[in-house]
C-alpha cells in the first residue's frame, strides 16, 4: 500500500468537505495538497536515483 497515495485520498475530500462548510480556506487547503505531492515527487525521484546507483 502507497502511503502518500492514501494520504493524498484523505487530505482531498476533508479539504472539499471543509471548504464546503466554511467557504474560505481555499489557499491553505491547496498548500497542504501541494506539500503531499511534492513531497511523493521528492521521493519518487530519491527512489528512482538510489536504484539506478545500486545497480
Amino acid at each position: 500500500m502507497d502511503i502518500r497515495a492514501w494520504i493524498q485520498g484523505r487530505l482531498s475530500p476533508n479539504c472539499s468537505d471543509a471548504m464546503g462548510e466554511t467557504g474560505q480556506g481555499f489557499t491553505n487547503y491547496l498548500i497542504v495538497l501541494g506539500i503531499v505531492e511534492t513531497v511523493s515527487i521528492f521521493i519518487m525521484a530519491f527512489s528512482m536515483i538510489l536504484i539506478s546507483t545500486i545497480k
